[in-house]
């Protein structure tokens, strides 16, 4: 192996098809700038160019995303890691939801069945005042068990509240929260956008700058 080409793999040094597959460049326009001594690059055993990537990579853009430069990988982590996040949230808050809403769904069962002992013993009640006189006894027992109907819809009435207040607390709070999770989405999607314009703006830029050269005289192009 000879001590050129040993040197160009220490300088990541690659060819003109490699640069033109690799960068938005075409080989028309390495070969002028090559002509014109701008480029430092060298050549190999069979006289092929070997153009300098540190260069290329300070004059063009690349045509595809390098996932092992360390800006994008660490950037393409830290929204996927946001995502993430933002969506256990959701799921958490939409469970805390559920809980919520079936508890409030059982509170509303118990509140009926109570309701319907209560409306029974209050019919029973009813029936029983006709009857005073002769089942004052039975009058009394039932009119207890009136008290403790109306005692226990009372407690499963206050309970109900109580658990309505919660479950409205939880419905609110959940929904903030997935309010705010969606607007960090949005912003988390905003900061996509960007960098998608900024790498638009270059590559517009880069095209410009191409676009010139191929419009400058004709006697003057390779």
């Amino acid at each position: 192996m000879s001590s050129r080409y040993i040197a160009a793999m220490e300088r990541e040094l690659v060819g003109l098809q490699d640069a033109v597959r690799g960068w938005s460049v075409s080989e028309r326009a390495l070969r002028r700038r090559l002509g014109a001594g701008e480029i430092d690059a060298e050549r190999d055993d069979d006289g092929a160019w070997l153009v300098p990537t540190e260069w290329l990579d300070q004059e063009f853009e690349r045509s595809v995303i390098d996932l092992r430069d360390p800006a994008v990988s660490d950037g393409l982590a830290a929204v996927l890691a946001e995502l993430t996040n933002m969506s256990e949230q959701v799921t958490a808050a939409e469970v805390r939801a559920a809980v919520a809403e079936n508890e409030r769904s059982a509170a509303e069962t118990r509140i009926r069945r109570l309701t319907d002992e209560l409306e029974t013993a209050r019919a029973e009640h009813d029936r029983l005042q006709h009857d005073y006189s002769t089942l004052r006894q039975e009058h009394a027992v039932q009119a207890d068990r009136l008290l403790r109907a109306q005692t226990e819809a009372e407690q499963a009435w206050r309970a109900w509240e109580e658990v309505q207040a919660q479950a409205d607390a939880d419905r609110l709070a959940a929904q903030a929260l997935i309010d705010r999770l969606s607007r960090q989405n949005e912003h988390s999607q905003q900061k996509l956008w960007m960098l998608e314009s900024l790498a638009s703006r270059r590559k517009r830029r880069l095209f410009n700058r191409l676009a010139d050269d191929f419009d400058r005289d004709p006697s003057q192009q390779p």
